[in-house]
Order: C-alpha cells, then sequence, then structure tokens
C-alpha cells in the first residue's frame, strides 16, 4: 500500500471514529441517568423469596440437577392454606375477633355470663382451660401463622412475576428483564444517593398458564454478564486500567451468574478500586440506609425497566474500539467519510457482467406497481443508497416489500431492520406467502417472536429438504415463458395505445 492510500486510510478512520463518538455523545444526552433502582417499573429481590412449597430459588437449593438445568427461579400458584378451627370446647370463650389483621393472636376473655345461672365465670376460675389454650396457640395456631406469612410472600411475588409477565407481553419492545448483581448504595460527596446494581445480565421469564407456574432463567441469546456504571460520575470511577481488568475478570463467567467465588472475586476488586473506603458484603438483603462509604452487596433481584440509549451506547463503544484497532471499516461508512463526489453512478450498471454473467435486468415486482415503485428499483440497482421518504399512507411498506421481492428473485440476500416491530409486521403481512417462507423473521424480543424466528427457520430447513432442482428448473423454464408471453403480449396493447 503506497503512502498515499495509507494516508486516505487513517483520515477515513479518523472521520470514522470521530462520526461514531459524536453520535455516542448524541445518544448518552437522550438517556436520562437512574442511579435508585426503586424508580424501575419492577424490582423482585431473591432474598424475598420464602422457602415454602411451590418455590425454588437457585441461591436455595441443594438441588443440583435442577441447577444444572440452569433454572435460576421457579414460583407455583399455591392455595391459601386454610385458617385451623377453633375448637368447640373454647368458643363461648373466644374474644371477639380483631378487624385488623387475620394473623393476629386469639384470646380468650377474662369471665363470661353462665347461661344457666346468669352469674359471671371467670377464666381464672378453670386454669384447665386456660392450659389446654396454650397448648393449642402453640401446637396449631402458631404453626398456621408461619405457614401463612410464607404462603402470602410467595403468593405476593407470583403477583409480581405475574405483572412483570404481562407488561413484557404487551410492550415486549419497550422494556428489558434483567438479572441486577452486585448492588452499590452510597451517599457521594456530591450527595448523589446511588443504589444500583453494577453487573446486570439477560434473563428471561416463562410462564405456564396451565400449571400457574413461572420459570426465571437466563436469556436464550445469552447472559451476558456484563458491567453498568453510568450512576457513577466519570471522575469518581475506578481507574481506567482497573476498570479493564474487571471486565477481563467478568468476560470470564459472563455466562456463570451464580459462580459465587469467581463473581465475589469480581465485585470485591471493583468495589476496592473505587474507594479505599469501600467493602464488600456477600449479603442477599440490601442495605437499608446510603452510608458515606461505598458498599457492595450480592443482593441479586430481577428488574423490569424501560429501555433506554444503553444498548445503542455500548454499541457505538464496540465500534470505536474495532475502528481504533484497525477492523474493517463497512463500505457505507467510508462512504460517509470520503471527501465530496459524485456517487450517483457508483455501483453495478444494469446489464454489467458479474463473475462472467450478465445480471438479470427483468424487474420482478409482485404487488400492483406505479412508475415510483420502478424508478426505485432502477436506482438501487445504480447507486449505493436511496432514500424513499413520505407520509403515512403514501406505500412506503408496499414500495419495501416489492422491492424485497424483486431482490429475493434476483438472488440477493436482503436484511430488513425497523426501530420498533411495529413496522416489521405491517411490512411482513405484505409479502406474498411463497416468499415469506423463505425469510428468517425475529419481530420483537419476546417469547412470541422467539417462537416464530424457530419456526421460519425450521420452514426453510424443511424446504431445504424437499428441494427438487429437476422439477424446479421445469417449473422456472414454464414461468419464463408464461412471463416472455405476458410481456409480447403487453406490448402489443402499449403498440395499439399509442
Amino acid at each position: 500500500m503506497d503512502a498515499s492510500k495509507v494516508d486516505d486510510d487513517k483520515l477515513i478512520r479518523d472521520r470514522a471514529v470521530r462520526l461514531f463518538t459524536y453520535l455516542r455523545e448524541l445518544a448518552k444526552l437522550k438517556t436520562a441517568v437512574t442511579r435508585d433502582l426503586s424508580a424501575y417499573d419492577k424490582v423482585v429481590w431473591f432474598h424475598d423469596v420464602p422457602e415454602y412449597k411451590g418455590c425454588f430459588s437457585i441461591l436455595q437449593s441443594t438441588d443440583l440437577d435442577r441447577n444444572q438445568d440452569g433454572m435460576w427461579l421457579e414460583v407455583r400458584k399455591t392455595p391459601e392454606p386454610k385458617k385451623p378451627p377453633t375448637p368447640p370446647s373454647y368458643l363461648k370463650w373466644l374474644a371477639d375477633p380483631p378487624d385488623s389483621d387475620l394473623l393476629d393472636k386469639p384470646q380468650l376473655k377474662d369471665e363470661i355470663a353462665d347461661t344457666i345461672s346468669g352469674r359471671p365465670e371467670r377464666l381464672a376460675d378453670h386454669p384447665e382451660i386456660s392450659e389446654e389454650w396454650q397448648h393449642y396457640i402453640q401446637n396449631t395456631w402458631l404453626p398456621w401463622t408461619e405457614t401463612y406469612r410464607q404462603w402470602k410472600t410467595a403468593d405476593a411475588i407470583y403477583f409480581q412475576l405475574f405483572s412483570i409477565h404481562q407488561q413484557l407481553k404487551k410492550l415486549g419492545e419497550q422494556y428489558e428483564l434483567i438479572l441486577g448483581l452486585g448492588l452499590l448504595t452510597w451517599e457521594t460527596p456530591n450527595n448523589q444517593l446511588i443504589r444500583r446494581h453494577i453487573v446486570i445480565g439477560n434473563a428471561n421469564l416463562i410462564f405456564d398458564a396451565d400449571r400457574a407456574k413461572f420459570e426465571l432463567q437466563g436469556s436464550p441469546e445469552g447472559v451476558k454478564l456484563r458491567f453498568e456504571t453510568e450512576m457513577v460520575d466519570p471522575d469518581q470511577l475506578p481507574p481506567l486500567d482497573q476498570q479493564k481488568n474487571t471486565e477481563a475478570l467478568l468476560s470470564e463467567i459472563q455466562e456463570s451468574p451464580w459462580d459465587k467465588d469467581e463473581l465475589d472475586k469480581v465485585l470485591r476488586s471493583w468495589i476496592q478500586s473505587l474507594s479505599p473506603d469501600g467493602s464488600y458484603l456477600d449479603s442477599l438483603t440490601p442495605p437499608e440506609k446510603w452510608p458515606k462509604s461505598p458498599i457492595l452487596t450480592f443482593a441479586p433481584a430481577i428488574i423490569l425497566r424501560q429501555r433506554t440509549q444503553r444498548s445503542q451506547i455500548e454499541c457505538f463503544n464496540k465500534i470505536i474500539q474495532q475502528i481504533t484497532n484497525g477492523g474493517n471499516i463497512p463500505s457505507g461508512v467510508s462512504l460517509l467519510c470520503e471527501e465530496p463526489g459524485d456517487y450517483s453512478n457508483v455501483g453495478i450498471e444494469q446489464g454489467e457482467p458479474e463473475g462472467g454473467q450478465f445480471l438479470d435486468t427483468t424487474v420482478y415486482l409482485p404487488l400492483p406497481i406505479n412508475e415510483e415503485q420502478v424508478q426505485i428499483v432502477h436506482n438501487i440497482q445504480n447507486r449505493r443508497g436511496v432514500l424513499v421518504q413520505g407520509p403515512p399512507g403514501t406505500g412506503k411498506s408496499h414500495t419495501i416489500a416489492n422491492l424485497i421481492c424483486h431482490l429475493l428473485a434476483q438472488g440477493k440476500r436482503v436484511l430488513v431492520t425497523s426501530q420498533t416491530p411495529r413496522a416489521l409486521r405491517v411490512l411482513k403481512d405484505k409479502i406474498p406467502p411463497e416468499l415469506a417462507a423463505l425469510c428468517v423473521t425475529l419481530l420483537g424480543n419476546d417469547q412470541v417472536a422467539r417462537q416464530e424466528l424457530e419456526n421460519s427457520v425450521q420452514g426453510i430447513n424443511q424446504q431445504y429438504s424437499d428441494w427438487n432442482p429437476t422439477k424446479s428448473q421445469k417449473l422456472i423454464i414454464s414461468l419464463e415463458a408464461q412471463l416472455f408471453e405476458i410481456k409480447k403480449q403487453l406490448a402489443d396493447k402499449r403498440r395499439l395505445l399509442r
């Protein structure tokens, strides 16, 4: 590579880094920093999960088989424990039950009126009743209250998980479910109150409606444990080399969130690099107050929160790092960073030889078309990019569906993305079923979207296994003959019109 090309590459690389740095900082400006996790929609603490039938927690279990299945949490809907009946012999002595709490211990009256003589009868004169009553309280009532408290806690967590599941089903593209580890609790020197986990991972909540059961596991795409420290001012974070060291340690266990020994090492290293007064507590329960010195507790929790620009920021950071380290710059990015010029004719011209063969110049548009759509097809063959804009209802999705079919018919690969799954679903409905069956479809991040993805991949595999080249070639020849005849008829009609 000569010196001029090296200089050009260096210039484009520098511009690309500055471009993505600008986009990253812009995304940061649009992201509001949350310092207290109480601002999130839902937080379920693992320490709240009781040791009760129908509940399973990986932190309480010694069941190796279930731990190896990747199950983090399981909560079932269980019936309410029935209140034990009061022995009939005590009913006349029983004081009126309080209205405040079902768990308030029942009391006996000090005296009652004799039903025959009408004279008062005192409890003190019947020590055998007091003794039997205490036996009933100790052996029947108190065990029931303990069971009821555990059931009530489990039932509350079940309803929390139900609410999380409903919100994810309705607004899955706007929310994310994460696992939080390593709770940082700190009142900083500039009086900021921080109460956030510094390590997060991707979680997946599965609902079995038939069994009334929730299962919590790692996301099918991977847990991907990572640091999340934007709640701490940059000048208060550990030195950059220390951050890289702890990130390297975490990357080794990013799919093992419950490897306590290794995770404790990561969390302890991070907090002790943050401050000489920093301390790590291996506790499931978060601190109740904000200390002046930073404290990190294990305190795992499941968090439902709205998505922000955070993923974009992480993506931009990786792109900047890749370009800085000499990675390839995509042609589209290079085009943005080159000197201004005329790119109207850059690309493959119609009919231009490619790999010894001429390109197919036939326009394959299965949906009704107009001249503008035909012009878009020709432009995208001759240029690096085409921008199509217009208000809602002007046929943009219709045009995209036509364009996808045309490009696939020419043997090209097409990737379609959108900011929200809603736009992709509209587009999917416009693509003919014959071509839709050949598309790998991912329209969100919930369970339904993942099932659609699996079905689309299985459908393509099935078509591939059933592929008959001879039969398909005969069909192609037949369709080309029909197409030729239709073109001939169309040309005749146009000639008559002229």
